[in-house]
């Protein structure tokens, strides 16, 4: 199992299977099956009472309408996302495999994954949360929007904000006020 969401009263989980990847419900009593997805999801995030997924499927990233999954954008469905992320009424992604453009995350413009002012660099799996306002950019990145950030920074919707630890976030869990930072601190 990638993943664990609660919604709609009951708990969601993704993962690896037979014959490719699952997305289940707990009843309370047993496991039920959503419709079938070609791989593993690596991320169940809910937003506005809707499930979403994200994994090496196609779609890449997807909503599940009660009966089946659904796309979110059609643009860039062969990049693998890491990490979804809902701020300020829109949906991000972050990937390992973008066309050279997008540098590692997106965000959800008119129906479709567009660039987020450079992204960050290098390659790296970003995480995303919420901190004072703004989206917290997590990874293995050195720079954001060409700007010096060593593992952290913040975006404010048009440009990066310098937030960098020197370290390789792996994980971001905030609780509104404070925020949480997982990884390899130098």
């Amino acid at each position: 199992v990638n993943a664990f969401v609660e919604w709609n009263g009951s708990l969601y989980a993704g993962g690896s299977g037979s014959p490719g990847g699952f997305v289940v419900w707990w009843d309370g009593t047993q496991w039920n099956p959503t419709a079938n997805i070609t791989s593993s999801p690596h991320t169940l995030r809910v937003y506005n009472n809707e499930l979403y997924v994200a994994g090496g499927f196609t779609p890449s990233v997807a909503k599940w309408t009660g009966a089946s999954w659904s796309t979110v954008a059609t643009n860039l469905e062969s990049c693998y996302p890491v990490d979804i992320f809902f701020f300020g009424g829109r949906l991000y992604r972050s990937s390992v495999s973008w066309p050279a453009n997008f540098n590692n995350v997106a965000m959800l413009k008119d129906g479709n994954w567009d660039d987020m002012n450079g992204g960050v660099l290098p390659s790296c799996d970003a995480r995303f949360g919420e901190y004072q306002g703004r989206l917290l950019v997590g990874g293995g990145f050195t720079s954001a929007g060409g700007i010096q950030s060593p593992g952290l920074a913040l975006w404010d919707g048009d440009s990066w904000l310098s937030r960098g630890p020197d370290a390789g976030v792996s994980a971001i869990a905030s609780n509104g006020s404070d925020v949480f930072v997982a990884g390899n601190f130098n």
